[in-house]
């Protein structure tokens, strides 16, 4: 059976994945950190006739901002790979801990978008 992400993630895919997060999320003053299982979760998927095992090494994703501390958040995408794409991957992830953050703080969005709302910064920052 065709095994997905057999490998862990590298340290330095981590850091890289974590600094492009923080990046994104910098109008937010957030500090994302990503921990990695030492032995992964597999997940057994089946699509019609085809199955696969997916390994999933993320064992947790942790939010710091000002206003919350130690937030926990599941990624949209469930592994870390590096390579084409991983500053859209990226950016997609962290549009989705910004809109968990609004949503826990209870706020909403301002339209038309105004120069003191941070959640605009990050469409400023799309790949």
């Amino acid at each position: 059976m065709y095994i997905k992400n057999k490998k862990a993630p590298s340290l330095e895919m981590v850091k890289q994945y974590e600094k492009l997060l923080n990046f994104y999320l910098s109008d937010h003053q957030v500090n994302v950190k990503i921990l990695i299982h030492e032995i992964p979760t597999d997940i057994i998927c089946i699509q019609g006739e085809n199955s696969w095992i997916e390994r999933l090494w993320i064992s947790a994703v942790i939010v710091n901002s000002p206003e919350f501390n130690n937030f926990p958040v599941r990624l949209i995408n469930s592994n870390i790979r590096g390579g084409k794409g991983v500053e859209k991957r990226a950016w997609n992830d962290a549009h989705h801990i910004q809109d968990l953050l609004y949503q826990k703080s209870k706020r909403t969005p301002s339209h038309p978008p105004k120069e003191d709302d941070a959640y605009w910064n990050l469409w400023k920052k799309c790949p």
